[in-house]
């Protein structure tokens, strides 16, 4: 029989400071040995449990975070440098939200240049406009002079042939002058028309360099534009991976976001516990304020640190206090055992394990104790598989002062 006896003693915090785990532990025991009796406890320093039979959920215990279930990653189009950073994470942000400011001296530069670049094509076209038209006039004034020359040689040979008196052979001469001037027409204005195409197709050559310098200088302002880092959704800011004056390179990942309308649980369940797993499993997820229903949507195949990674779809709207990124428990419901004994869960104490607890007696001034087998277990109870009878009110409250040698305890 265990005797811890409790004589006075002079200040002895002043001579020894105990763990605060050890002071409580023997505030909860008033302790004597008569040598019969045994130890003696401060009965309303334990917390006692019944015995009960019915129906309990048998569970998987296992903790993570709330994440959303919709999330982007915002990267660098080029190589940049952050300058100044305007919102941290778990900032609430809209889709043009700006996070920070980068600086690319060598964008700004090139930018420079391909803005030179549009401004000397623009000035090609009006250049070439102006020569297509002085060309074109060239061509007309020709073409205008030798339709003045046919028209000329024209009449006068029909002049010609309303004389009597001129020659055959001067007719000839005349009629000949007139179509030669009426082929040279003819070509003209055949060239006339050619160069008017030609003057469109060069024209057209020249907009089109125009227009890939455009490209080219759009191209740059977009990348300058993106030097501003903007959310590009609704949501939360949930993590940055650049500090200010860090550099970062082209595609390099800088910050990411998510929605806060759909949220995921991913949780981790101890390796040994990943076997009682399926898809479709309810699931309910903690907080210390408020719980939520859910079900297993995916099963990782990996395992790191002993934990496999459960995600778990939520069924409807989250209250409030449950928040992006915060810390939660969550049990998976994986059978139900009918009319079993069972307990609520006392400490220290395992599913499928052997133990002692100290059951009260008839009259409730004493508990002895005996040993218990237990079987399985949620995060509130566990079921008691012999040592016990339902209605036995035990003792779960912590024990371990009291030696494994003492059978029996007194209130």
């Amino acid at each position: 029989m265990d005797t811890i006896k409790s004589g006075k003693k002079t200040k002895p915090w002043k001579k020894l400071a105990l763990p605060a785990s050890v002071i409580v532990a023997i505030a909860l025991l008033v302790v004597f040995d008569d040598g019969n009796t045994g130890v003696q406890v401060n009965k309303e320093q334990v917390v006692f449990a019944e015995v009960k039979r019915g129906n309990i959920d048998i569970s998987v215990e296992g903790y993570g975070v709330l994440k959303s279930k919709k999330q982007s990653i915002v990267t660098s189009l080029t190589k940049v440098t952050m300058t100044e950073l305007l919102l941290k994470p778990g900032a609430t942000v809209s889709e043009n939200s700006v996070i920070a400011r980068f600086e690319n001296r060598e964008l700004e530069l090139e930018y420079e240049n391909k803005n030179n670049e549009l401004k000397k094509e623009q000035s090609n076209v009006l250049q070439l406009q102006i020569n297509n038209r002085r060309e074109l006039l060239d061509e007309k004034d020709k073409y205008l002079e030798l339709h003045y020359k046919y028209e000329s040689a024209r009449r006068y040979f029909n002049a010609q042939k309303k004389l009597n008196s001129i020659s055959a052979l001067k007719l000839a001469d005349s009629e000949a002058e007139m179509k030669q001037y009426k082929s040279q027409l003819d070509g003209a204005a055949e060239r006339l028309k050619q160069l008017e195409e030609l003057h469109k197709v060069a024209t057209r050559l020249q907009e089109q360099k125009v227009e890939f310098a455009q490209l080219q200088l759009q191209n740059i302002k977009e990348q300058r534009d993106n030097l501003s880092l903007r959310a590009g959704m609704s949501g939360i800011l949930q993590k940055l991976f650049v500090e200010l004056g860090q550099t970062v390179e082209a595609g390099g990942e800088i910050a990411l976001v998510g929605s806060v309308e759909e949220m995921v649980a991913e949780i981790k369940i101890p390796q040994h516990q990943v076997e009682y797993l399926e898809v479709g499993q309810v699931t309910r997820i903690y907080n210390q304020k408020d719980s939520a229903l859910g079900a297993i949507a995916r099963i990782e195949p990996s395992v790191e640190n002993n934990t496999v990674t459960v995600e778990v779809e939520l069924n409807s709207e989250l209250p409030k206090s449950f928040r992006i990124m915060s810390n939660i428990e969550a049990s998976v419901m994986i059978e139900t055992l009918s009319s079993v004994l069972y307990i609520n869960k006392p400490t220290n104490v395992q599913q499928n394990a052997h133990a002692s607890l100290f059951s009260l007696v008839e009259g409730g001034d004493s508990a002895q104790r005996v040993p218990v087998h237990f079987g399985k277990a949620n995060r509130n109870v566990v079921q008691v598989l012999s040592g016990l009878n339902q209605g036995d009110i035990i003792i779960i409250s912590d024990l371990t002062q009291v030696s494994q040698d003492t059978k029996k305890i007194q209130f």
